[in-house]
């Protein structure tokens, strides 16, 4: 998964498919405004594919407001999506290392696009989906 906006670059790559409980492990790669960081992180293929059906629906309605989250039941990855009435898309992020020795490591910020970058978006986090294991949309 790709997100690119003039200011945020952040990819989520495959790392471990989809095990029997759902989880799997992405390599997170994040760079912001002078800041370039990679660490893994878990979540549950079910956390993607809803985010991705999230996007498809915010795209639909452009116009309305909706949100696209994808958020781990681990602390590592928080990205939020809400989209505005005249087709802008307000974005934030909230991103955790592995807590060692019970310390985070956390990153976190804002980020705007508009509409268009949706589909390419949703693709992207299909594409995902599929390499760690689960059903594409496509």
């Amino acid at each position: 998964m790709k997100m690119s906006t003039p200011h945020l670059q952040l990819e989520l790559q495959p790392r471990r498919k989809v095990d029997e409980e759902d989880w799997v492990r992405v390599q997170v790669l994040l760079q912001t405004n002078g800041f370039r960081g990679d660490f893994e992180a878990w979540l549950q293929l079910t956390d993607l594919v809803r985010f991705r059906d999230e996007i498809e629906e915010m795209y639909d309605c452009v116009g309305e407001q909706r949100s696209a989250i994808l958020s781990s039941a681990e602390p590592d990855i928080d990205i939020r999506l809400e989209s505005r009435r005249l087709g802008g898309i307000q974005g934030s992020y909230r991103l955790e290392s592995e807590r060692l020795n019970g310390e985070p490591t956390a990153i976190s910020g804002a980020f705007e696009l508009d509409q268009s970058h949706l589909p390419s978006l949703q693709t992207s986090v299909d594409s995902l989906v599929w390499l760690l294991g689960g059903e594409s949309t496509e």
